[in-house]
């Protein structure tokens, strides 16, 4: 998924909270990480999730979240990984990750992360995806956006065609709440 839009119109809220936990609540994914530059900018975007999971009661209710007398059940609960559980038993987990953090090892009953959202990410090396690809244990594809203005679009759009994604941006006339995943 890619989005363009100028600062400040949500993309961060629309990937990160819209994307990641549709894919969990959906069941395409059971378990997320969130990878921004520090841990604690990671667990901020957390945060915002948890409040979805605990406070939309349409959500917990269509999704069939598991739910006692204190609201949403958290299998686990901290500020950097939560464990969500369905009424059926199903698990999903979330995870906050700094960019300086390990990622290898980690499981949720015997499964590791099939999404990773990298948000926000100034100073990210690229060099542990490039690791991960040569050791075949993350399938990726990272890319920076390169050039500027309206050279970044046409360079977005190319990438986007190149390898069979889409290209998503308020100017092409796509609105974020008409998009199907």
């Amino acid at each position: 998924v890619a989005i363009a839009a100028p600062r400040k119109h949500a993309k961060t809220t629309a990937i990160t909270v819209g994307y990641g936990l549709a894919t969990l609540l959906f069941r395409q994914r059971k378990y997320m990480i969130i990878v921004s530059d520090t841990e604690a900018q990671a667990a901020m975007f957390l945060g915002n999730i948890k409040t979805e999971l605990t406070d939309n009661e349409d959500l917990i209710k269509l999704f069939g979240l598991k739910t006692d007398e204190k609201g949403t059940v958290f299998i686990k609960d901290t500020s950097t990984d939560v464990i969500v559980a369905f009424e059926d038993g199903e698990l999903f987990r979330i995870m906050a990750k700094g960019a300086e953090q390990k990622l290898r090892g980690m499981n949720l009953n015997c499964s590791r992360p099939d999404i990773i959202i990298c948000d926000d990410m100034e100073q990210f090396p690229m060099q542990s995806f490039i690791t991960n690809k040569m050791k075949q244990s993350l399938i990726s594809v990272v890319v920076k956006a390169p050039e500027f203005g309206d050279r970044r679009i046409d360079q977005l759009e190319d990438i986007a065609t190149v390898t069979g994604g889409v290209y998503i941006s308020k100017e092409k006339g796509h609105k974020l709440s008409e998009l199907k995943l």
